[in-house]
């Protein structure tokens, strides 16, 4: 019986298109109305976004915003340190995010 290597049929398959994960226009949207006064004509979505936004806790107000600023713009590269063989040198090399290859 064999081990490892390259399994028939695994993995995703051909042409399949990735359905898009978030809509950036929405978040764009949302920004734009958090960043101006608050409105009684603002929409529920945004009355609730907007109670993260201005949350006491500055930890979810900078959780919410920062959330909204990466699905608008798409999220940042993320680097990747891999150690070098005993403890040689190691190699770094940035891998961008699955938000940022879809855009692509």
């Amino acid at each position: 019986m064999a081990r490892g290597g390259k399994r028939e049929g695994a993995g995703r398959k051909p042409g399949v298109e990735l359905p898009e994960l978030a809509d950036r226009e929405a978040a764009g949207r949302i920004l734009e109305n958090l960043n101006r006064a608050a409105d009684a004509k603002d929409s529920y979505e945004v009355q609730q976004w907007r109670l993260l936004a201005e949350a006491q806790d500055l930890r979810i107000r900078l959780d919410a915003r920062k959330w909204l600023y990466d699905k608008r713009d798409g999220k940042a590269t993320q680097p990747v340190e891999v150690a070098g063989r005993k403890g040689g040198p190691a190699i770094i090399f940035d891998v961008p995010s699955a938000v940022a290859r879809r855009g692509k």
